[in-house]
């Protein structure tokens, strides 16, 4: 492992702060103590600080000078401590492709002063860990780009100086003003000239660092304070780690992580200066100076880098009006006053900063989810889907994606979604609202309220709700719409409940029968599929269909599968094409496969069968880990289970693979070609399918749903089902992970005189051997006999009794997604 450092003369340079801190008009004298300082790369070459400028024929105060902006700057010690060590970041945080090149760097520096006072309503033991002893004494900083027309020569001693791309011009701009929108800080771009003007921040292109390296603000060798390193070869966006990349990708966190480290950041597990994070919190759901790289990568700073940086340097007034935060179909994308915080099509983890006035959150227009939205209030909460909280057994718990609040900040309102939305209350006075007559909202709960608290329901009347304890928790039926529950109603005095607006007057809520079917799926055929692209159009309208196509019939005996590439559901329509295995050549017969398009939700059929349908997003395979899925509602025995990637984001071959169902969930995850299963893959969107096990009518078509057990191999089997008057539609995929190999499903019909059969096996690939035998495996599937729309009533647990009201509440907390693989995403 490489290693450097700068070691200097520690008394020589603390003494040289001092001086320079009494009298700026003696730094050339001063400068003179610096000739018994002496660089050492590893104990190898040494030669003394003032060597090196001289060496490139210029002195050290033209250095200084040079360094704009640096002379009118005053220095103090911050907290009383002459702490004269400096640490370039050479982190695996920043310099992490597939292990850490380098370890930390050691340089002296003059210690400085910070400003602002500390959070209240965060540790101070918390800022402590990401604060070092240093930063700029000026909230006012100029930052600037190396330019290799102007400069021949580099001050410092890394090789091959050069300037970055414009494309990471654009992210540092665009992180900087991120910046000022948080904390009390205003950056001055300021353009390189041959008099020696450049910034006090400066980002350039070299050999030294692995990855990616800074230096904290002055120091000794002061010329070298806030310079930012990035290796050249990661000028590019070609994959996670490149500079040029959007945010929700590796490089741009590590633009972000090396300004912060410019700006007097450290790593929070640094115990150089006697504290460190709880290992529990260090992650990137809380700040981006972690090496804690979980779920994908953050595009602001996160709660904890807010907080310590409006510590040293004050928070700045932003978005002081009454505002309101307009979600899209994701916890991570949002508008205010019409405006993006930034541009990517990445999953991102993201921080909102609101100082001032009375705000909003809206979420009407997020897309359904089975598992449900956590919506915590409070400072440093957290704004997801269920599915992406992930806690691990050591306790430690991070969030995939979604948006955080920022710590000093309130927000006092909630339009709620459509699905199961879990609201935690904070301590300003909260108005929770969206709950409108025949707006399906789910089967809400609020926790932590209290007098300050107002549930709008004011456009239902109180003769149109009903209002039912249970325990020390209120439940309020809102008919077919759905139904809000307040935790802990009961369990404080009636003056310190919160308030429920209802309309005494208003007319009688008109209600749907929850008994009456409605149109939620559709299933179909495709004979003539190839490797062209082929577009259909559906014969129901849905808002969240998710589509399930396979197994893919035998015509040709390439490894193959369905790969949609677009479900619109604005125009009801869904495209695909016959998708070969990357070692192939991509042309294929046309094949035959059914498909089957339901709408996201829980369902029930006539006969009382229970049917639930939901997404997740992953960029997970088989070797780097599997997504724990947990039903919204327990079945009472384990069902089949269908998979099926929806999305087209990453065009490598790719299929589910499912494994561990049982009445409770599954685990799922994605697998490319067997030589390609350690390659990783983009993240994706796949669509699941449960279904109780059996058989019966499915508006007038025979069905059957089930498991083969544990007997599917590379051989034909047949499929044990009940009479069909023709062979019936199928779908089907594999249930168990027995054999490791990458593997599909194929099919084919075997006509014979009592009718037809179906026969499945298991396709493996050869793209790594030519060896294709697999193990025996469990295979999951449905099949119906007939084409065309299918009905089921919305499932509502809520609807029973009061033990189902409260077992749904408990199933609705406890659905939070574990992960016990801890896989660290995002990175090669």
């Amino acid at each position: 492992m490489f290693h450097y450092g700068l070691l200097f003369n520690e008394e020589k340079d603390t003494n040289l702060v001092k001086e320079l801190l009494k009298n700026k008009n003696s730094i050339s004298k001063q400068l003179e103590q610096k000739e018994n300082s002496r660089l050492t790369f590893d104990g190898n070459e040494v030669v003394s600080a003032n060597s090196n400028a001289k060496e490139n024929n210029v002195s050290d105060l033209n250095l200084i000078k040079r360094k704009n902006g640096w002379i009118d700057q005053k220095f103090s010690v911050v907290n009383n401590q002459e702490d004269s060590v400096l640490l370039s970041c050479n982190c695996s945080s920043c310099c992490r492709e597939s292990a850490p090149e380098n370890s930390e760097s050691g340089l002296f520096v003059s210690p400085l002063d910070t400003a602002a006072a500390s959070s209240s309503n965060i540790s101070q033991d918390v800022i402590d860990t990401l604060l070092t002893t240093y930063a700029w004494s000026d909230n006012t900083i100029t930052y600037s780009f190396y330019d290799d027309s102007v400069f021949n020569n580099y001050y410092g001693n890394e090789a091959n100086v050069s300037e970055v791309s414009e494309a990471v011009k654009t992210n540092v701009r665009e992180i900087l003003n991120l910046v000022e929108t948080f904390a009390d800080l205003e950056f001055v771009e300021v353009d390189e000239s041959e008099t020696g003007t450049y910034g006090q921040i400066r980002y350039m292109l070299s050999d030294n660092p692995g990855y990616a390296y800074a230096y904290l603000p002055f120091g000794s060798r002061y010329d070298l304070a806030g310079d930012v390193h990035l290796r050249t070869s990661y000028d590019h966006a070609t994959n996670t780690n490149g500079f040029q990349n959007d945010p929700g990708r590796h490089g741009y966190t590590t633009l972000i992580h090396e300004t912060f480290h410019a700006l007097g950041l450290e790593h929070p597990h640094s115990s150089d200066d006697g504290d460190s994070l709880d290992s529990r919190k260090d992650n990137m759901s809380n700040t981006v100076m972690t090496y804690d790289f979980t779920g994908n990568s953050a595009g602001t700073a996160m709660p904890y880098d807010i907080a310590a940086l409006q510590h040293v340097y004050g928070a700045a007034d932003h978005n002081t009006g009454d505002e309101t935060y307009v979600f899209g179909t994701t916890t991570d994308v949002y508008t205010v006053n019409g405006q993006s915080p930034f541009t990517t099509s990445h999953r991102v983890k993201q921080t909102i900063w609101d100082s001032a006035g009375t705000d909003t959150l809206d979420f009407s227009g997020l897309s359904l989810q089975s598992g449900g939205y956590l919506f915590d209030l409070n400072e440093g909460g957290w704004l997801i889907a269920n599915a992406q909280k992930v806690t691990k057994n050591s306790g430690e718990t991070y969030y995939k994606y979604g948006t955080s609040l920022a710590y000093e900040m309130t927000i006092e309102n909630v339009i709620n979604s459509r699905s199961n939305d879990t609201i935690v209350a904070n301590a300003v006075a909260n108005t929770f609202s969206g709950y409108t007559v025949g707006t399906r909202v789910g089967n809400d709960i609020l926790r932590d309220t209290d007098e300050l608290d107002t549930l709008d329901l004011s456009s239902y009347s109180e003769s149109n709700v009903t209002q039912t304890p249970a325990g020390d928790n209120l439940v309020i039926d809102l008919g077919s719409d759905g139904s809000v529950t307040v935790e802990d109603y009961f369990a404080v005095p009636e003056a310190n409940r919160l308030s429920i607006l209802l309309e005494p007057d208003s007319p009688e809520i008109e209600t749907i029968d929850e008994t009456t079917n409605v149109a939620i799926a559709e299933i179909g055929k495709i004979t003539n599929l190839n490797h062209n692209e082929q577009t259909i159009t559906l014969q129901n309208n849905y808002e969240n269909p998710v589509v399930f196509a396979q197994p893919l019939s035998y015509n040709g005996a390439d490894p193959s599968v369905v790969r949609i590439t677009d479900i619109n559901s604005a125009n009801d329509t869904i495209s695909f094409y016959l998708q070969e295995a990357e070692y192939k050549n991509g042309w294929h017969t046309n094949e035959s496969f059914s498909y089957m398009v339901v709408e996201a939700g829980t369902w029930q059929l006539e006969d009382g069968t229970l049917l639930e349908v939901g997404t997740l997003d992953t960029d997970r395979v088989t070797s780097s880990g599997w997504e724990n899925i947990s039903f919204n509602n327990d079945f009472t025995e384990t069902p089949a289970v269908l998979s099926q990637v929806q999305t087209n984001n990453d065009n490598q071959f790719v299929r589910t693979r499912q494994q561990d169902a049982d009445a409770n969930g599954f685990s799922v995850t994605m697998e490319e070609e067997e030589a390609l299963r350690y390659s990783g893959h983009s993240e994706e969107t796949i669509g699941w399918l449960a279904i109780d096990s059996g058989s019966g009518e499915w508006d007038g078509f025979t069905y059957q749903a089930g498991n083969t057990g544990d007997v599917v191999t590379h051989n034909w089997h047949e499929l044990d089902l009940d009479d069909f008057d023709t062979a019936p539609n199928l779908l089907a995929s594999i249930a168990t992970y027995d054999g490791s190999d990458a593997s599909g499903l194929r099919y084919r019909e075997i006509a014979g005189a009592n009718g037809s059969t179906i026969k499945i096996k298991i396709e493996e690939d050869k793209s790594a051997d030519g060896e294709v035998r697999h193990t025996t495996e469990d295979v999951d599937f449905f099949a119906i006999g007939g084409s065309g729309i299918l009905t089921a009533q919305a499932y509502d647990p809520l609807s029973s009794t009061i033990a189902q009201r409260l077992a749904f509440s408990e199933i609705a907390e406890d659905s939070l997604l574990e992960d016990n693989m801890a896989i660290e995403t995002d990175f090669i």
